[in-house]
């Protein structure tokens, strides 16, 4: 969307200059061209209305100094065109300006530096280049207005124009409502790189260039070209810079869903981007009423949300794991996350199927007493879930224990292992209330290939510092219960 927003304000930009200084050249197609590219822009983001208001200050500024109506009528009805066409949107555009936003508020007094890296070298771009670039860039920006200025001063208050207003536009909204990004006011990087591309091109100003214009052009050229052949293999193979991946997680869920389970998204609104990627057969529910709800409220949401189903599947982003995760936590078997760019899914079972209870009395170091444990009854297949409970008395504050629970064979050899925090890492071990009891509910997916089998299922906790596992009565693998893993059908 934001590469179409790009082209729609480079368009509407040449179309608009095309008015201005060539009038009798094709004009009504001119018009049209500019008609369509400007509510391409203001339709494919409401940060798109920069583009026109700039525009209508140039025109404004134009009309003074030449005192052309014909030309300024000819614009001011492809502007009334435009209007005409987005009206039917602009209440909803309107109603934006409410939108309190989701993302922890930024500094508006630092945009002007945001936008100019931003737009300049981004984030691929590796160190050192990344810290004085953008200052080399500004500078760049600088000589592009003195060039154009000595090529055309109206070429150059147009760039600026396009620069400054919308700038100065943004910067006010976001000291109304701090919520702001880079990516919504990409149409600024079209006269900010035309400025840069006259800085680029200023030694070749002249009319016949010398030799040493010419090298110093170069000089300038080759620089920035290897810096940004640098940003753009980093920006393909470094993941992390990769945004957040929607189409990964909607497929995750995809492969392991069962008919009836229900899909939690704690984020922004699914219809914006999630269901686009999601085809599967599964309610999707939308958490935002829950983000500033007390806890009765989120464990009656969810109580009612999950009512009859075997799994839960959350899609966590844009915010840091809270109540909904701990009601999830406390009230389901949480399975390893899986990461997508900072899309974050888990897997819960719910309760429902049979568990077997078996008592244990072990006592595992001086701190903590295994009650028992519970463990899934009914016989697995690869891609089930394995549901596991222990239960806990804390009879001293425990050190930073983590859990590690293993499926093995008769014979002792481990075939899968899981490591995590108790809790889905909502309560390790040092905070467990000295005198009161404990529960650890945890889920083991079993892959698609995991031999069919009669199993163990152990426990062990270790020091993640140094790895020591803790001794018990029954060795450093405490034996929880038993499974049957039948083959696939």
């Amino acid at each position: 969307m934001y590469s179409w927003l790009l082209a729609a304000a480079l368009a509407s930009t040449i179309c608009f200059w095309r008015l201005l200084t060539r009038p009798a050249r094709q004009p009504w197609r001119t018009a049209a061209g500019y008609v369509l590219a400007t509510t391409l822009g203001v339709y494919l983001h409401f940060y798109g209305f920069l583009i026109p208001l700039a525009q209508s200050l140039f025109a404004l500024g134009w009309l003074l100094f030449t005192r052309d109506w014909r030309i300024f009528g000819r614009w001011v009805l492809c502007g009334l065109a435009v209007l005409l066409l987005f009206g039917a949107w602009l209440p909803r555009t309107l109603g934006i300006t409410e939108f309190g936003g989701w993302r922890d508020p930024g500094n508006p007094w630092s945009i002007p530096w945001r936008y100019l890296t931003a737009f300049t070298v981004g984030d691929a771009m590796p160190a050192p280049w990344h810290q004085w670039l953008p200052v080399a860039y500004g500078a760049l920006a600088f000589l592009g207005v003195i060039g154009w200025w000595r090529q055309r001063r109206a070429a150059a208050l147009l760039l600026l124009t396009l620069l400054l207003a919308p700038l100065t536009v943004i910067v006010l909204m976001a000291l109304r409502n701090p919520d702001f990004h880079e990516r919504y006011a990409i149409a600024l990087s079209v006269p900010l790189l035309l400025l840069i591309a006259g800085g680029v091109n200023w030694p070749l100003f002249a009319r016949r260039p010398a030799a040493w214009r010419w090298l110093l052009f170069i000089g300038l050229v080759l620089p920035l070209v290897s810096a940004n052949g640098l940003a753009l293999s980093r920006l393909y193979t470094d993941e992390t810079l990769h945004k957040p991946d929607f189409r990964g997680a909607a497929w995750r869920i995809e492969q392991g869903e069962l008919p009836g389970d229900v899909i939690l998204v704690d984020g922004p609104d699914p219809e914006k981007v999630f269901l686009h990627y999601y085809d599967g057969p599964n309610v999707v529910v939308d958490l935002r009423p829950l983000l500033d709800a007390d806890w009765d409220q989120v464990s009656a949401t969810l109580a009612a949300a999950t009512q009859g189903a075997e799994n839960a599947w959350e899609v966590l982003y844009f915010h840091a794991p809270g109540p909904v995760q701990i009601w999830l936590a406390v009230n389901g078997w949480a399975t390893a996350p899986s990461n997508h760019n900072d899309i974050r899914v888990v897997r819960y079972g719910l309760p429902g199927p049979p568990l077997t209870t078996t008592q244990l009395g072990v006592e595992v170091g001086p701190a903590l007493w295994l009650e028992r444990a519970d463990v899934s009854a009914d016989p697995l297949r690869p891609g089930d879930l394995l549901r596991v409970s222990s239960h806990w008395l804390t009879r001293d504050t425990a050190p930073d224990y983590k859990f590690s629970l293993r499926l093995a064979t008769s014979t002792g050899e481990v075939l899968l292992a899981r490591d995590y925090v108790p809790q889905n890492g909502f309560a390790p071990t040092p905070v467990w209330i000295v005198g009161q009891p404990a529960t650890d509910q945890r889920g083991i997916l079993l892959p698609a290939d995991f031999p069919p089998g009669q199993y163990e299922v152990t426990l062990r906790l270790y020091d993640p510092a140094t790895g020591i596992a803790v001794d018990t009565a029954q060795g450093q693998d405490i034996v929880l219960g038993e499974v049957i893993v039948m083959e696939r059908p």
